[in-house]
């Protein structure tokens, strides 16, 4: 049954082994294609029992943020959050659902509201500005009174932030792995229910199809661990079903952007869309251009994310050998390649040791030299 503490997670499964269950848990959603979806129905009156706490440490229950907002029960949450900071500074509670997040508005004095989810054209998991860590984004408004705006938990170094060894001998604070594992969780839900704010752009409300909802009551909590206990553990790579070559450059673009510190900056992000651009301009038609590569990013991006370590290790090393010949068919592009390797390094202002090793790597690979700092 539902262990009301404030948060979707450990009201699920409380607070022992959470990294592991919360990581089944994401794995099974994303191979049945769904979100979950907390259930009012009226009966099981867990909008009562379950709650959020506000930013003053009040506890506050479903019913009461919900009347509060004049929403209806019918529309539960698909997550939510307790102790949250907005833009690194409002303490907050975060509610998704259908329509928006559900929030105190650090822009009307901590009133409950709900900002609709098509004021931003995109979500991203960036990094956190003062440590190793990520944050959830909300990211290109698409009106002009709308702001970026970040979500990270609320830190506190004696509970939830460890410090860790780091190049040169200095300390850098990092989640606890159970708080990672959250992090990691609400990222991956939001990410999947983006098609959804896709689709519904410009209604009123947001529809998700029926088969989507992974329906959580106190019946499917009590049976999700055998469900978990029967998940195959291996799913399908999900590769662009229509592959070009600059989904490979894409790839292996994430690949180096991530391997360095495991986090994908929105910098980062829209340099490789940069460098997409440029090699596929002669491709398409320019008034399609920045659609096109916006899809072969984010498809490159969930095959790279689809795969597990071993795999995306071998699918690298594959890759490397296919550019060493590839770049050589209309011309020797290898330098023009390593170069976006540098550039998108240096597009989050922080070009470290490691990742001018990782570029002299791929040149190694390549048999040439290559100036990393010029």
């Amino acid at each position: 049954m539902f262990r009301p503490t404030g948060n979707l997670i450990t009201d699920i499964f409380g607070t022992e082994d959470l990294v592991s269950k919360s990581g089944q848990f994401k794995e099974f959603l994303k191979q049945k294609n769904q979100i979950p979806f907390v259930h009012f129905d009226g009966e099981n009156n867990l909008e009562n029992k379950l709650f959020v706490t506000r930013g003053n440490g009040d506890k506050a229950t479903f019913k009461q943020i919900y009347d509060e907002l004049d929403y209806k029960l019918n529309r539960g949450p698909i997550f939510y959050f307790s102790k949250c900071v907005v833009n690194y500074s409002f303490e907050t509670f975060i509610i998704f659902v259908q329509d928006g997040w559900i929030l105190e508005d650090p822009y009307n004095e901590g009133a409950i509201a709900l900002y609709p989810w098509d004021v931003w054209g995109e979500v991203l998991f960036t990094k956190h500005r003062d440590m190793d860590a990520p944050v959830i984004l909300m990211a290109y408004p698409t009106q002009d009174n709308a702001y970026e705006l970040s979500i990270s938990p609320k830190l506190d170094f004696k509970t939830n932030v460890v410090m860790s060894p780091s190049e040169g001998g200095s300390l850098t604070a990092k989640y606890t792995d159970d708080l990672q594992a959250t992090m990691t969780f609400a990222y991956s839900i939001l990410k999947r229910y983006w098609q959804v704010v896709e689709d519904n752009r410009g209604k009123s409300t947001n529809t998700i199809p029926l088969e989507m909802l992974y329906i959580l009551n106190e019946e499917s909590i009590n049976s999700l661990d055998d469900e978990l206990l029967a998940l195959e553990t291996q799913s399908e790579p999900e590769k662009p079903e229509k592959m070009y070559n600059a989904h490979v450059y894409a790839f292996y673009y994430i690949h180096f952007a991530k391997i360095a510190d495991g986090v994908l900056t929105k910098e980062e992000l829209q340099t490789i869309a940069d460098k997409i651009a440029l090699w596929v301009m002669n491709d398409f038609p320019r008034d399609q251009l920045e659609a096109k590569v916006r899809s072969i990013v984010q498809e490159s991006k969930q095959w790279y994310d689809s795969l597990d370590t071993k795999v995306r290790e071998e699918e690298i090393i594959k890759i490397c050998d296919w550019l060493k010949t590839h770049l050589f068919e209309f011309g020797d592009y290898h330098k023009d390649f390593l170069q976006d390797m540098v550039d998108i390094a240096r597009a989050d202002g922080n070009y470290s040791e490691k990742e001018k090793d990782l570029i002299l790597h791929t040149a190694e690979q390549w048999g040439i030299e290559f100036d990393v700092d010029g």
